[in-house]
């Protein structure tokens, strides 16, 4: 079962992706602030990272540049902010609001991509 982590300040918002994902059958982990996240991402080791843009302290680019640099799991930015350009630390961008299965089919797109450097896999 791929692991997912997800990073959002907004409560309601990972319990609802927590609750899609897991009726997909994929395991959810949730951070709600960039210092969780870096410790989920080292100790959960997940197969991606859902990451939102606005979070306390850290916007979710620049935490995504950290997570990269110490790890190859991709990337998906989904974000309310229509102004975010992509970028070169995120592999897929979607602004929120989002039909499920388009998060899902991007999540598979992701999940399926060959990796730069070794990947894990559960």
């Amino acid at each position: 079962m791929p692991k997912i982590l997800c990073i959002d300040d907004d409560q309601s918002a990972l319990e609802v992706l927590s609750a899609l994902l897991t009726g997909e059958g994929y395991e959810c982990l949730a951070a709600e602030t960039p210092i969780q996240a870096r410790a989920r991402l080292i100790t959960n080791h997940p197969d991606l990272i859902i990451i939102d843009h606005g979070l306390p302290g850290e916007d979710g680019i620049s935490l995504a540049k950290v997570l990269k640099g110490i790890s190859n799991v991709p990337v998906l930015m989904l974000t309310g902010r229509s102004e975010i350009a992509s970028s070169l630390h995120v592999d897929k961008l979607l602004i929120k609001p989002q039909e499920p299965k388009a998060i899902l089919a991007a999540i598979a797109e992701l999940l399926t991509a060959p990796r730069a450097r070794g990947s894990h896999s559960s």
